[in-house]
Order: C-alpha cells, then sequence, then structure tokens
C-alpha cells in the first residue's frame, strides 16, 4: 500500500529549470568555461559537490567549481526572491489532494537547503510537507539513491510504500535504486529506453497524479 509521496523540485513542483540553466550558464562562462546546455543537463539533479566533481573532470584544473557553484546558488536565491517561484500547473491542487488522502509527503531536492527554503516559502508551500531532505545533508548525490532513502525514513515509511516525482533522469535512477515508484514527470528532458525501464509510470503533468493514484488503487 503507497501512503507515501516524495517530491523532486525543480523540475517538478517549480518551473525553475531553464532559470536554472540560466544563470549557471552565466557563471560558468565567465569564468571562461566553454560549458552548454547540453552539458547541463547530463548533471541535472546532482547536487553541488557532484556538480563540482562533474565539471573537474571534464574541464580539468583552473577553475574553482565550488566557488562557482556558490555564486551560481546566491544569484538563484536572489532571483527568487526579487521575483518569486513560478509553480508548476497541478502543484497545489495535487498538494491537497495528498494532505485530504492523508498521504504522507517528502521533499528530495539536490538543491542547497537555504536556496531551497526561499523557493518552498515563496510559493507557500513548505507547510504541506511532512519532511524535507536537501541536498547538502546526504552524503551521496543523485543517482545514488541516498536522498530517497532518508526522505523514506524521515517520513517513517518502508521506500516501496512510496511513490517519487521526478523530471531528471539522476532522480529517476536514484528513486529506482531506494526502492520507490519512479514517476516522471518531464520538463527539459525526456525519458530515453533505459529511464523508461526504471519507471513506474510516465506522466504529462502534475495533474495526472492523483488519477494514477487511484487507477492503481495506491
Amino acid at each position: 500500500m503507497i501512503s507515501g509521496v516524495v517530491f523532486d523540485m525543480d523540475g517538478v513542483m517549480f518551473d525553475t529549470e531553464k532559470l536554472c540553466c540560466d544563470i549557471w550558464l552565466e557563471v560558468y562562462r565567465g569564468d571562461g568555461i566553454p560549458i552548454t546546455r547540453e552539458v547541463l543537463n547530463s548533471f541535472a539533479g546532482m547536487t553541488s559537490e557532484s556538480t563540482a566533481a562533474f565539471m573537474l573532470k571534464r574541464y580539468g584544473g583552473g577553475h574553482d567549481y565550488r566557488a562557482l557553484d556558490r555564486l551560481a546558488e546566491q544569484r538563484m536565491a536572489q532571483r527568487l526572491r526579487a521575483e518569486g517561484v513560478p509553480v508548476k500547473p497541478g502543484l497545489l491542487p495535487l498538494l491537497a489532494y495528498l494532505r485530504e488522502k492523508e498521504y504522507r509527503i517528502a521533499l528530495a531536492t539536490s538543491n542547497v537547503e537555504h536556496v531551497a527554503r526561499v523557493a518552498l516559502e515563496s510559493a507557500g508551500v513548505l507547510p504541506a510537507f511532512h519532511a524535507t531532505v536537501f541536498g547538502d545533508t546526504i552524503a551521496r548525490s543523485k543517482p545514488a539513491p541516498d536522498i530517497y532513502l532518508a526522505a523514506a525514513a524521515a517520513l517513517g515509511l518502508p521506500p516501496e510504500h512510496c511513490v517519487a516525482l521526478e523530471d531528471s533522469p539522476a532522480g529517476i535512477r536514484a528513486a529506482h535504486a531506494a526502492g520507490l515508484y519512479p514517476v516522471m514527470v518531464p520538463d527539459q528532458i525526456q525519458p530515453d529506453d533505459e529511464i523508461r525501464s526504471c519507471l513506474f509510470a510516465l506522466v504529462p503533468t502534475l495533474h495526472d497524479i492523483p488519477a494514477l493514484l487511484e487507477a492503481h488503487n495506491l
């Protein structure tokens, strides 16, 4: 019996993936790194530490990747405070539905806590969550299962009693490895055959989640 729903944040709850990409491109290119959107998409969903390791391996030394990530995070938080956060269609009705049906609700975002909290508070959705897990509080980044195992544990539920809502390949792999039911709500990236093989379901929007849960008696 499914009794928990675990949300990724950027690209699932909030329409912030393009803004994230724009800021990261601006910061990295400003430091002379010839990065592209395709490269950024390849580490979507990873933590700052994993992103820094990825960039070091791809572009070598000569850049302080952790400092660049911190700068990008600061600019992201500033933009969210100034402009608010664009909420994905269906998020607020879905949260209301889940609370009404007494599902346990958790957040599992690779974003650092201080940036994520700005977005959650700006959207007014933080009180809807029973548990929150942030990228700077776990040992290993998505696609490792750590963040989803931590989210299920924080809800007091076995992983196999939880659905995970994700938009990135790394997040789908993490949820699948942790033993949750991965549901993909694509944003910037469409699933390939390997990702499709990990999915419990593929839905176009958050509006489709209640019907999915009811159709499968979850």
